[in-house]
């Protein structure tokens, strides 16, 4: 069974510097296949950052199109990595997200470290023996017949 937990911050010890940092951590010692993960932030989902970027923080945009994505990406200067269809060793970290404060507009950064606190990965993976599993909230596990 994987044991993948989401965690969050506020600084980046190694820059020594104020950002934003999502992070998958993975605790058990066996390698886990990522198979999807979304975001939720009170009982909203999100299939991509650009969309929780414009709910949490850019309220009065709207995002209808890549398009609309697109111009509100552009406002942010971010890192992301996918977590969907990777492999996490055993016993290790992805930071998936990091947005440093020095580089964003303070109103976007201030609503972004605020909204985090809600903000909750959802994940489905699977070990190498092909069992799968759900993980949500604070590292409930659940075994599941087949990933989404």
């Amino acid at each position: 069974m994987s044991l993948l937990q989401f965690t969050h911050g506020n600084f980046d010890v190694k820059q020594n510097a104020k950002a934003i940092t999502l992070t998958l951590n993975h605790t058990d010692i066996s390698p886990a296949l990522i198979k999807s993960a979304i975001l939720e932030d009170k009982n909203t989902r999100y299939d991509n950052t650009a969309s929780f970027y414009a709910a949490c923080c850019f309220k009065n945009q709207k995002v209808k199109s890549n398009t609309d994505k697109i111009n509100i990406l552009s406002q942010i200067a971010s890192i992301s990595f996918l977590v969907t269809n990777t492999i996490l060793s055993g016993h290790s970290s992805q930071k998936f997200l990091s947005i440093n404060q020095s580089d964003n507009k303070p109103s976007f950064w201030n609503k972004l470290n605020n909204a985090r606190w809600d903000l909750e990965l959802k994940i489905w993976n699977c070990s190498m023996l092909d069992e799968c599993y759900s993980t949500e909230k604070n590292g409930t596990i659940t075994p599941i017949k087949q990933c989404p």
